[in-house]
């Protein structure tokens, strides 16, 4: 509130300086307007700038109003506008003003008003005295008058309170005069006002007249003379706590059938001394009856409510919980403390139903529009997740504003009724899908034989749309071209316009059709035409011939295999033989009927309890079984047959079937026997050709070794020769003289190189491999340093990845790389810089190791040459070497169990790729 509301230069008393006695006789003021007015609010409200005060409250039922405590002024529109207007202000309902109607008070509950502005005895405003209701008030005349009054006595002690105030106020013996005329006409109850002694002093005419005398007869008189001895006795023990603990008492008392609701406010004087005693008496017989018929209804409703078997709830705006009866509570698995608070959406209605509607959608729309929702279906969802349908009935709760506050939903379990609303649903849609698209026809005609419908997916296998024979009129002579009386279908029908049912199997445009005609009647039971459904046969009939022929096939592959079938229920004997089963034991399928004791009977004696055991452990201890054994034929003749099964079993593992197969395989273990016999003798043959071999590979390396000796002698000498002869002739010789010896030098030293390649390629082939952890990487950085130490300014950037480890022969895999980088060295010589990289990659399971350069390359329709001996594609006036080395890492690396291959383009580098058994892996 703005300062323009009181003068700013003075001080307003505060509340810390109101004398007690003020403060209590203006309390007393406020008790009594509630009691008269019958409205559960009145305030004595003090205003400083923009607050309120609170100084006396009578507010039972409304918690946040307390004496002495504050409140924004602006929270209270009506106490505003008696401050501007500095004049009364009455509300009997905000309802029907729309100027109240949006004020924060009204949206509280404030419907009724009525307000007298306090004033100083300058002029200056000190605030408000009020009274309001939640629902409308008509405050009476009366009523006013008596507001009026008190706040003539407010300023009165207002003025009091000034100590620069005049002393020009009323005689107080005249106001109080007057305010006591005033609350005896406004009441609307019984008013005594008595001595400390119980003499009445004043009675108003209400009481009076429930004394059964008259106010002027009952002044003077004590209470405790005109009231039985009984009730005497109860009113003085009253009193006198009154007026021993001088503060107010209310208690209720029954008379004469009739009951009262009384209140004794003690009086004080200056001595704070007990002077009068004002007792006010209500007749609340009425309201006590309606009350105790409420509660009574209340109790009742809330039994039916919580014993009910039907869900109940309440919700508020926002979703949540405000009500659980009790079979909700078991229905739902939630206790009351777990669900009230709780929104409903996420609890027991699921954010998104089955169907894809939003639920959380729906329930915002119920609050918008409650009349459209006062029926919905919708799924929900129990605490251990179980989905469930509900059918809700809501019902809108408003508060006096008439705005929405909850809504009340009644629900019944209709789960039941979807599942067989959902399964007659997908029945009728079966049934339409099976009209519509399964292979029959449906059809109808009346008593002249005329189509009166036509429908079905068979339709479209005879070139037919639905009800197409209808529209164009057609009758069945008409369709089938025929009327003779030897025709099936025409007796068929003719027999149904007689009343019979008739079933038979026709073809009709190369198609079976299975056919049932049977008698269409009306509501009498006349007979109007005939329904005929056919179902189109054609593939059962091609799958029964298919059968027949496959197992015909069968039969035939189980008398050239000699294998036949047999089923056994053990728990009942049963044993049944296919007739491959007769044959092998010589016997007709008519002659015997086998069990599983007579079948022992034709094993081998002596295999017969090994056989026995492997079916009984197959049959109760599930292992599998598959034997041999030999059986006696009827003939006598002595068979070898293997036989398997597999056990099917029952409840609680009882064996109930075993089925398998019997194999006469006589011939075939004769074969293998005889098999046998050859693989002992091949394996002598390869015994002793191996020996042969080994002696042959000795004496081809003794012989290898004696050649290169021999060859090795006349290579020196001539190259020796050829070196003295050029050093010590080089004055006497031309110069063409000295290239033929140094070439003759030249073939001499590739001669050696040469034999000595060869026959390192043929140790490498013999030798035996020697297996352990090999560590790639080391022995690619060494080679690489090895061939930089012989050309230190050499321009080279090289890499070789970590952790190459493979299991091989660590001799020869040295060889291998040692040639491989030795390659990408010598054909790089002319790069700057030169490139070489040694890693690998993995490709599926395979690892795959590369060595890749930047040199000279190749062209790719010849690399089948690169691993040959002796095959180069470079010529060795350009690069040096016997054409031996990558011979020798293909033979290498086979020896490992891999392969090598290599990629490359002419001038732009080469790539040798090359794998290795995976030894960890076995």
């Amino acid at each position: 509130m703005h300062d323009r509301y009181m003068t700013p230069s003075r001080k307003p008393v505060t509340n810390t300086l109101y004398p007690p006695e003020v403060i209590a006789k203006w309390q007393r003021i406020v008790d009594l307007v509630a009691r008269i007015t019958g409205a559960p609010v009145c305030l004595i409200k003090q205003f400083r700038k923009v607050e309120s005060q609170f100084i006396a409250v009578i507010a039972a039922d409304y918690q946040h109003y307390r004496q002495g405590g504050k409140q924004d002024l602006f929270n209270n529109i009506y106490c505003e506008a008696v401050l501007k207007s500095r004049a009364p202000l009455l509300v009997d309902n905000a309802l029907k003003y729309p100027a109240w109607q949006n004020d924060r008070a009204v949206s509280r509950g404030t419907i009724a008003y009525l307000g007298y502005p306090i004033l100083w005895p300058d002029g200056e405003l000190f605030g408000t005295f009020c009274v309001s209701d939640d629902k409308p008030h008509d405050f009476t005349t009366e009523q006013q008058d008596l507001l009026a009054e008190f706040k003539l006595v407010i300023e009165s002690d207002l003025e009091k309170l000034i100590p620069a105030a005049t002393s020009a106020a009323e005689n107080n013996s005249d106001v109080e005069s007057k305010l006591w005329q005033a609350i005896q006409s406004a009441a609307m109850e019984s008013i005594i006002v008595m001595d400390n002694k119980g003499t009445f002093l004043s009675v108003n005419e209400i009481a009076a007249r429930r004394f059964g005398s008259t106010t002027a007869e009952l002044i003077g008189k004590k209470l405790y003379d005109i009231v039985p001895p009984e009730v005497a006795k109860s009113r003085k023990e009253k009193i006198t706590e009154v007026l021993n603990a001088k503060t107010p008492l209310r208690f209720e008392d029954a008379r004469k059938g009739r009951y009262f609701d009384f209140t004794i406010y003690p009086v004080l004087d200056q001595q704070n001394e007990v002077e009068k005693l004002v007792v006010f008496a209500a007749d609340i017989t009425e309201r006590k009856t309606t009350r105790d018929a409420l509660e009574k209804s209340e109790r009742k409703y809330r039994e039916l409510v919580e014993e009910a078997a039907t869900i109940i709830l309440r919700w508020d705006i926002h979703g949540n919980v405000t009500f659980f009866n009790e079979y909700a509570q078991k229905f739902f698995g939630f206790s009351e403390p777990e669900i009230l608070g709780k929104s409903v959406v996420g609890a027991i209605v699921p954010e998104t139903e089955f169907t894809g509607r939003d639920l959380a959608m729906l329930m915002e729309e119920i609050c918008k529009d409650p009349d459209k929702y006062k029926d919905n279906e919708n799924e929900n969802i129990k605490r251990n997740g179980e989905r469930v349908w509900i059918a809700w009935k809501n019902r809108p709760i408003f508060n006096a504003l008439g705005q929405l506050m909850e809504i009340q939903s009644v629900g019944i379990d209709i789960s039941a009724r979807k599942r067989a609303e959902d399964a007659l649903r997908t029945s009728e849609e079966k049934l339409r899908l099976l009209v519509g698209q399964a292979d029959f026809i449906l059809w109808s005609f009346d008593r002249n034989l005329k189509f009166t419908s036509s429908v079905g997916g068979g339709l479209y296998a005879l070139g037919l749309e639905p009800n197409q024979v209808v529209s164009k009129g057609l009758d069945f002579y008409q369709f089938f071209q025929t009327d003779s009386p030897d025709f099936l279908p025409l007796k068929a029908h003719l027999e149904a316009l007689q009343g019979k049912s008739v079933t038979y199997e026709n073809e009709w445009q190369n198609r079976h059709f299975h056919v049932q005609v049977t008698p269409q009647r009306d509501m009498a039971g006349n007979i109007i035409g005939c329904i005929g459904v056919a179902i189109d046969i054609t593939e059962r009939k091609m799958m029964e011939e298919a059968l027949r022929e496959s197992e015909d096939r069968q039969k035939k592959a189980q008398e050239v295999g000699h294998v036949g079938t047999w089923d056994w229920k053990p728990l009942t004997g049963e044993l049944v033989w296919s007739d491959e089963m007769y044959r092998i034991f010589g016997y007709s399928p008519n002659e015997v009927a086998p069990c599983y004791e007579w079948f022992l009977e034709r094993v081998h004696s002596d295999d017969r309890e090994y056989l026995n055991n492997v079916v009984q452990k197959a049959l109760y201890e599930n292992q599998p079984c598959n034997v041999d054994c030999r059986i006696i034929t009827k003939q006598g003749i002595e068979r070898i047959a293997n036989t398997q099964g597999e056990v099917r079993f029952g409840e609680r593992g009882v064996p109930v079937q075993m089925l398998g197969t019997f194999q006469d395989i006589t011939e075939r273990k004769n074969i293998e026997k005889e098999l046998e016999q050859y693989r002992s003798h091949l394996e002598e043959l390869v015994a002793m050709r191996t020996a042969e071999l080994e002696i042959s590979n000795k004496e081809l390396e003794s012989y290898s070794y004696s050649i290169a000796h021999d060859l090795r002698a006349p290579l020196r000498g001539i190259t020796g020769f050829s070196q003295i002869l050029k050093d010590e002739a080089r004055h006497k010789l031309e110069k063409e003289d000295m290239e033929l010896l140094d070439r003759i030098v030249a073939a001499g030293k590739n001669m050696s190189e040469l034999i000595d390649d060869i026959l390192e390629l043929s140790q490498f082939t013999r030798s035996k491999l020697h297996y352990e952890s090999v560590n790639l990487t080391s022995l690619g950085n060494e080679i690489i340093m090895r061939l930089k130490q012989t050309q230190p300014d050499r321009e080279l950037q090289w890499q070789v990845q970590e952790n190459l480890l493979v299991t091989g022969d660590a001799r020869l895999l040295e060889v291998a790389l040692q040639n491989l980088i030795g390659n990408a060295w010598k054909y790089t010589r002319d790069q700057k810089p030169a490139q070489i990289q040694f890693g690998n990659q993995e490709y599926g399971n395979e690892t795959i190791y590369y060595i890749k350069d930047n040199g000279v390359g190749f062209d790719m329709q010849y690399q089948n040459q690169l691993f040959k001996p002796f095959s180069r594609l470079h010529i060795m006036e350009n690069f040096e070497g016997t054409g031996i080395g990558l011979a020798t890492v293909q033979r290498i690396v086979q020896r490992h169990g891999g392969r090598v291959w290599a990629e490359g383009e002419d001038r732009k580098g080469a790539t040798f790729y090359f794998t290795l058994r995976n030894y960890n892996a076995h």
